[in-house]
């Protein structure tokens, strides 16, 4: 899956929290997520948790 930006009518945007949400309910065996930066960090942060194997890069700005 594939994040998307708006498109020039304002629709159509495909943000990371919502496909993480959505690979979830695809009942994975893992999830590796390319790089997190906003608020996608934290549901990322309680899949993984959860037991299910997974990696990420995810970036801050202090500790």
């Amino acid at each position: 899956m594939q994040t998307r930006q708006a498109g020039l009518e304002g629709t159509g945007e495909i943000p990371l929290r919502d496909l993480v949400k959505e690979s979830l309910r695809m009942r994975p065996s893992r999830i590796v997520v390319g790089e997190v930066r906003a608020e996608e960090c934290l549901d990322l942060l309680l899949a993984l948790n959860s037991g299910l194997p997974g990696r990420c890069t995810i970036h801050a700005n202090s500790a």
